[in-house]
């Protein structure tokens, strides 16, 4: 079995589509196999420790998360089916394996998201279908309310004609139970929400 997931890992390699030969890729082309092979984490609700649950409704996806690796960035969590998303304090910096994937981005801090007030310059940068870097700025403002016992941060951020709002729930003691935030202008947002061990 070993011998034929080589195999079979070695064909995916030998596409046409240049660049898309390197070992993950193939992997992650191939989706039925265990990620388990790749030294992914199986998201089971046997896993112990935190995890992430994300929902892109427009791309039909709903997975659960685990720690991948620390960056600079932030956090990164991945999903067994090899999509990933950064994140800084919960905000959304980077995502991977979406299609149209937020690359790098300047976003607000958890502090100013909390404190609900005050206004934010946005970059956001995502690549073409030519993979040339584009760069999109929105200028956002916060505002707060409650919603029973949460603390409910809504940011509505423009550039033109383009308009999103990203919404913070926190809970009594402040943590970040839930968040929906941009992946990228047109598609459905994200939901974040972290999950305790």
């Amino acid at each position: 079995m070993r011998r034929c997931l080589i195999v079979l890992l070695a064909l995916a390699g030998c596409g046409n589509a240049p660049d898309r030969g390197d070992f993950m890729t193939s992997a992650r082309a191939l989706g039925a196999l265990p990620a388990a092979l790749f030294g992914q984490p199986q998201l089971g609700p046997e896993v112990a420790g935190p995890s992430l649950e994300v929902t892109v409704p427009g791309l039909g996806f709903a997975g659960r998360m685990q720690p991948w690796t620390a960056a600079k960035t932030g956090q990164a969590w991945l999903a067994p089916t090899g999509q990933s998303v950064t994140l800084q304090d919960g905000i959304l910096r980077q995502t991977g394996g979406f299609g149209p994937d937020l690359m790098a981005s300047d976003v607000p801090g958890i502090a100013q998201v909390r404190a609900g007030t005050g206004s934010f310059h946005r970059i956001h940068e995502y690549l073409d279908g030519a993979d040339r870097a584009i760069q999109v700025d929105f200028d956002c403002d916060f505002s707060a309310a409650t919603e029973g016992d949460l603390r409910v941060v809504t940011e509505t951020c423009r550039d033109g004609d383009v308009q999103f709002q990203n919404l913070y729930r926190f809970g009594p003691g402040g943590a970040l139970q839930e968040s929906v935030q941009l992946l990228a202008p047109g598609l459905s947002p994200m939901t974040l929400r972290p999950v305790a061990p």
